[in-house]
């Protein structure tokens, strides 16, 4: 059985072992800046390594072969580049240095401008570890292949999902982002890390990010939502979980939102058409019956609702007090761990909770998806193809 021919399996393997080789030959980075000295060094152990773990992998695979026919060609040994990067350390396969070092420098300039000093502190402790492989067996021009990637924080290796190959530096910028995001998010306490999720920072895409946010809680069906960004603080504070809500069912949704409330928790489908019958759970959530929606929402627990704010609102909630707060800001959130959530996000702002839900609130408002209006340009042309049709239609052509 030919090198080709192995079961997919072992070469999956294979490929994640050499992945986490990589990983384990990456020294924690140190707060001080790695001479050129030092990252030459780190380049030519890699490649040793590697070479070394090549040799061993293609004799464990001609062990495994049931049949020899001529071995397909070895490839030859990935060259390694070894970058210094806005401060982070980056080992990478050569065929991807050009894009790994474009994406690591969208991510660096993303992560300052959200984290300020604490994120700048955070990137002097990163190192980057990029491994392309190419798939074997390929004509096509454009080879494809995965790009996998580690990003290490101190001591701590934050493995991401593969990036099909040939990829792009936006994307990946926004995994070696996420991963930042992560080692942050570690840092806080439990109160907090379990009030948002590891908030990515927006980078060139903070304007769709906004816009996602806005439509997600518009479509919340919460009618407290809808108050919250019609300017009532109170509704914020309750649907954004910065406070304990006794009765969330009456806090969160009037009698018209039950449909969208029964029909968004899908995982009590079950218990629900068990107690109430298929029939009248559809009467509900298809036909929006009045009755039966008011059975279904009395048989659900208080504790089956969620905030019905989403998640990226809260994220933008996060990142407008760190705006805000300037220097030192995320220091500030991290040392204040006694207090409730939104006094530690106002003091971490230096304003307000009201002026922080202010500016929350506006910056949310304000990315709001606007109607599509026709350019002059665009007019233009249309009325240019409309008379071109008239002329043509006064003419004995087929069009007449």
């Amino acid at each position: 059985m030919s090198e080709s021919a192995m079961p997919r399996a072992m070469r999956r393997t294979t490929g994640t072992a050499r992945v986490a080789l990589l990983g384990l030959l990456l020294t924690p980075s140190p707060a001080r800046a790695q001479s050129t000295a030092e990252l030459l060094a780190l380049k030519a152990r890699t490649e040793a390594e590697l070479a070394a773990f090549d040799r061993r992998s293609a004799t464990e695979a001609k062990v495994a072969a049931t049949a020899a026919p001529a071995p397909a060609a070895k490839p030859a040994p990935a060259v390694l580049d070894t970058l210094r990067v806005e401060g982070v350390s980056v080992v990478v396969t050569h065929d991807a240095a050009s894009l790994v070092r474009s994406a690591v420098a969208g991510m660096a300039a993303d992560v300052r401008r959200a984290f300020g000093d604490a994120g700048g502190r955070t990137l002097a402790r990163t190192s980057v570890l990029a491994s392309l492989r190419i798939f074997p067996n390929q004509t096509a021009r454009v080879q494809r292949g995965a790009l996998s990637l580690v990003v290490r924080v101190d001591t701590t290796n934050l493995s991401l999902p593969q990036d099909p190959w040939p990829a792009d530096s936006a994307d990946v910028a926004r995994n070696f982002g996420l991963a930042i995001s992560r080692a942050l998010h570690a840092s806080l306490d439990a109160g907090i890390r379990s009030w948002v999720s590891p908030p990515r920072a927006p980078g060139r895409d903070s304007a769709v990010f906004s816009e996602r946010a806005f439509r997600l809680a518009v479509a919340t069906g919460s009618s407290a939502v809808r108050r919250c960004l019609a300017g009532d603080d109170s509704a914020c504070v309750s649907t954004l979980g910065l406070t304990t809500v006794a009765d969330p069912l009456h806090a969160w949704y009037d009698a018209g939102d039950y449909p969208d409330v029964v029909k968004g928790l899908r995982n009590l489908r079950g218990m629900l058409e068990h107690q109430l019958g298929a029939d009248r759970y559809l009467a509900c959530t298809s036909k929006r019956e009045r009755d039966a929606c008011a059975a279904a929402v009395a048989i659900i627990p208080a504790t089956a609702y969620q905030p019905p704010m989403p998640d990226d609102a809260r994220v933008m909630l996060l990142f407008a007090a760190l705006e805000r707060g300037g220097a030192g800001a995320f220091d500030r959130l991290v040392a204040d761990s006694a207090s409730p959530p939104l006094a530690r996000l106002a003091r971490t702002a230096g304003v307000s909770p009201a002026e922080l839900l202010d500016a929350w609130r506006a910056r949310l408002t304000i990315s709001r998806p606007r109607k599509a209006m026709p350019t002059p340009a665009i007019l233009a042309v249309a009325l240019a193809w409309i008379a071109g049709a008239f002329a043509l239609s006064l003419r004995n052509t087929p069009w007449n």
